[in-house]
């Protein structure tokens, strides 16, 4: 069996003899295959990483992109990882799969180089376009606890399914929790704007607010009454005090006024004016507004809601 998975024969111990005569003519293939067997002590070889490293470096002088990521792994085994890292990014220029994964484990881990989460990621996916499972999964792992990224369960959990059909054996595992930690986000969003409708809120920060929504800025209000939710906005309604009008703000920007009476329990009658967009109309009840379920959100979500899923949760991303 030679090096990459190619069947050799049945009479394995011919490899050496084999790749040594090609590699006496220059093909780098076999250049590259004889350095695995000298690295790894295969076919009836007897180890000898000195010879390998010989190996390695000519078929890199070559141009080999597999050889220039075995000689980085002798530098890693010997402790250098600035070399390594160097060697692996020479060898990333090819667009080789491999190599442009372990540059992304490198930026990650800090090994040979400054940490870069946002690098990382990048030569992650730039791996994982190439078919790279291990890669993929990671992209998916990154997403899942927000290294590099926003966290983006969404996301993670369509990496993790990729992984998954490329043969990443620890991507079903990570799947299983991401799906279980969706569902359970999903529904203490929906819980917890079902909670918002009727009560009255402050805005907490009124200036950050699109100045086209913010119709109270010369009214200066900065307090109203939780009255709709636009799913697909993600903002609620909040109908403004002082006759200010209605404007759509984000989850983010709006907190519950403490000890303060819902505005539409006090007064149901005031906000029976029909709207088209969603918002209270004729006959509205005050218990179907409570009740009143949101469309799923989960496709941008907050950290908050996302603690509790770490890297150990998922399975920890694996190195090179």
């Amino acid at each position: 069996m030679c090096q990459q998975g190619i069947p050799f024969g049945p009479d394995a111990s011919q490899a050496c003899d084999l790749y040594t005569k090609a590699a006496d003519q220059g093909h780098v293939g076999a250049i590259f295959n004889l350095a695995c067997l000298y690295r790894d002590g295969q076919c009836d070889v007897e180890q000898d990483l000195v010879r390998a490293k010989e190996l390695f470096e000519a078929a890199a002088a070559k141009g080999h992109a597999a050889a220039l990521c075995g000689l980085a792994g002798l530098h890693d085994a010997e402790g250098d990882h600035i070399g390594s890292f160097k060697l692996y990014k020479r060898a990333a220029t090819s667009g080789y799969s491999t190599a442009l994964h372990n540059v992304a484990c490198a930026l990650r881990s800090g090994e040979g180089v400054e940490r870069n989460m946002e690098m990382a990621l990048k030569y992650f996916e730039a791996a994982a376009a190439r078919g790279h499972g291990k890669a993929q999964y990671n992209v998916g792992c990154m997403n899942a606890v927000g290294q590099g990224t926003a966290v983006n369960l969404v996301h993670a959990r369509a990496c993790f399914e990729r992984a998954q059909n490329l043969g990443f054996a620890n991507a079903s595992v990570a799947l299983k929790k991401v799906e279980k930690k969706l569902k359970k986000t999903k529904t203490q969003h929906v819980q917890k704007t079902n909670q918002m409708f009727g009560q009255r809120v402050v805005l907490t920060d009124p200036h950050a607010l699109d100045a086209t929504r913010l119709q109270a800025a010369a009214a200066q209000s900065t307090s109203g009454t939780c009255v709709d939710f636009d799913s697909s906005a993600k903002c609620y309604v909040v109908e403004l005090d002082d006759g200010a009008g209605r404007i759509k703000v984000p989850p983010a920007n709006l907190q519950l006024k403490p000890s303060t009476p819902s505005a539409i329990a006090a007064d149901p009658l005031r906000w029976a004016s029909g709207s088209s967009n969603g918002s209270v109309g004729p006959g509205s009840s005050i218990s179907s507004l409570s009740s009143r379920s949101v469309g799923d959100s989960t496709a941008s979500l907050s950290s908050t809601w996302t603690s509790g899923l770490s890297a150990a949760s998922l399975g920890a991303p694996s190195e090179k």
